[in-house]
């Protein structure tokens, strides 16, 4: 999957067409959340007999994400700006306010809706995910649909919204820069092998030699338990944020993923080369866009029973 079509899955899985205008401000929409939105009522979580004997119970998913709480809700916040959140891949973008009746959504952000997004982790979801780039609350990234529309198209008639609240390119404040650089699905249970791990620590090695190249003293590794994301601190490219608004700084973005994309498959040939067991162990994503979601610090692995941090463990 090339960067546009992968904006394209992201941006928005409930109409069939996608708002492609890089340039385009959602609306301010004068809405009262505080009174619309349902509180979340306390977890409750029954074990069955099944899940208190697997080696994590959804219960040590709970606790685990509120003991991390303030450090995720801390990395999803800079400066006022945020990280908009999800579980990942299909589980959702949006709140809805009046429910899934009504006329109004918005992007779910980290720190704001941490408890639907741990409420999710409960019900069996495990991860929790966030955006690469910030955006700012106060743009308010609403969408009202009309009486004639319909979130989402059930039935031959029925008429989906066009368009979404997620910010476009242009309403990016700064962003994370990264890559997911995943162990094949066959090589996940050997991970603990002597060989496998010399072969990710050398491949690590490459991945932070070359990421210092383009940014020195703002690399950063986090080990995953099924693979590894070396990536850019979000404070380079905070100038851009500052210095231009609109279409320009949207065309910068959408350049600087574009061209770090590149970069990507420049070293993953690196690392093959110069590690040839890497191309049989090593499965890397090497794509940036608008919207691309990663993992937070601390989030538990879909599968494994591991957390992603710079010394990976179990919860």
């Amino acid at each position: 999957m090339d960067k546009r079509e992968a904006e394209e899955n992201t941006s928005n899985t409930t109409s069939s067409k996608t708002n492609k205008s890089k340039d385009q401000h959602v609306p301010e929409l004068k809405v009262d959340e505080e009174e619309a939105e349902q509180e979340i009522p306390e977890l409750k979580i029954e074990e069955s007999k099944e899940e208190s004997e697997s080696e994590l119970t959804k219960k040590q998913i709970v606790n685990h994400y509120r003991k991390a709480e303030s450090a995720i809700k801390q990395w999803g916040e800079d400066d006022g700006y945020v990280r908009a959140g999800s579980n990942g891949p299909g589980q959702g973008w949006y709140v809805y306010p009046n429910g899934y009746d009504g006329d109004v959504r918005r992007p779910r952000v980290l720190a704001r809706d941490y408890d639907k997004l741990l409420n999710g982790a409960a019900k069996g979801v495990r991860s929790i995910y966030a955006t690469i780039n910030f955006l700012d609350p106060k743009k308010r990234f609403v969408q009202k649909k009309k009486s004639t529309e319909v979130w989402k198209k059930e039935e031959e008639n029925d008429n989906p919204v066009q368009g979404n609240p997620l910010p476009e390119y242009s309403d990016i404040e700064f962003m994370t820069l990264f890559s997911d650089v995943d162990l094949k699905s066959e090589i996940k249970p050997r991970r603990e092998e002597e060989g496998i791990k010399r072969t990710v620590g050398k491949s690590i090695e490459i991945y932070v030699g070359e990421f210092e190249k383009l940014a020195p003293n703002s690399v950063n590794v986090l080990d995953s338990g099924g693979g590894f994301y070396p990536f850019i601190h979000h404070d380079v490219t905070k100038p851009i944020g500052e210095e231009f608004d609109g279409g320009k700084r949207g065309r910068i973005f959408d350049e600087l993923t574009d061209r770090f994309n590149e970069k990507l498959e420049e070293i993953w040939e690196t690392v093959q080369e110069e590690v040839p067991e890497a191309s049989s162990v090593l499965d890397p994503d090497m794509l940036n866009n608008k919207n691309r979601l990663m993992k937070v610090p601390l989030s538990i692995h879909k599968e494994l029973d591991e957390i992603l941090d710079s010394g990976t463990k179990s919860p």
